[in-house]
């Protein structure tokens, strides 16, 4: 089973088996975390990559990251699973 650290959706990191998602067979998801993927599919599947950077953008202010840390994360998103050759990141 391929093992990832951070979901290939939002770049979280897993910490915890809880964080996962799950798979519609009611499995874990090796890929995606539970806030962005529940019974086999996206949780908002007509997400665009725009309204993923905000959210993690705010995700990560909320929680009192720095600058730095948010534009690190922010820059992994478009090599995740979810986005890439995703045609509005050409």
């Amino acid at each position: 089973m391929e093992t990832n650290l951070v979901c290939q959706s939002c770049g979280m990191p897993f910490t915890a088996e809880v964080q996962k998602g799950i798979e519609k067979d009611g499995s874990k998801s090796s890929l995606y975390c539970t806030y962005c993927y529940q019974s086999g599919a996206f949780t908002r599947p007509g997400l665009t990559f725009a309204d993923m950077e905000a959210i993690v953008r705010n995700q990560m202010a909320q929680i009192g990251e720095s600058e730095e840390s948010i534009r690190r994360a922010l820059n992994v998103l478009p090599h995740l699973k979810r986005w890439k050759g995703d045609p509005h990141l050409l």
